[in-house]
């Protein structure tokens, strides 16, 4: 999991030694693998955030009925021919 830097400061003393280290989430053994940069506050503006997971994990953390919002915007629909070259590179 990744802590924001608000969040180790605040919790943790900013001890640079958490990264590496387990922590316990509801019950959950995770790996803090980072902190964020004191600039960065996340990535929807308004909201910020202690701790951020894989979405693989969200749902095996807060349980079965638990959402997970996925900021998204509206593209208008395109031709094959005009979609991102990466596409292409799968031999369709």
């Amino acid at each position: 999991m990744v802590l924001s830097h608000a969040f180790w400061r605040r919790e943790f003393g900013a001890d640079p030694s958490l990264v590496g280290k387990r922590l316990t989430v509801n019950g959950h053994s995770l790996e803090v693998i980072s902190v964020t940069p004191a600039s960065f506050s996340g990535v929807e503006v308004g909201r910020s955030f202690d701790l951020a997971l894989p979405l693989c994990a969200q749902a095996l953390i807060a349980g079965e009925r638990s959402t997970i919002d996925v900021p998204a915007s509206y593209l208008p629909a395109r031709r094959a021919s005009q979609s991102d070259p990466l596409i292409a590179l799968r031999g369709d």
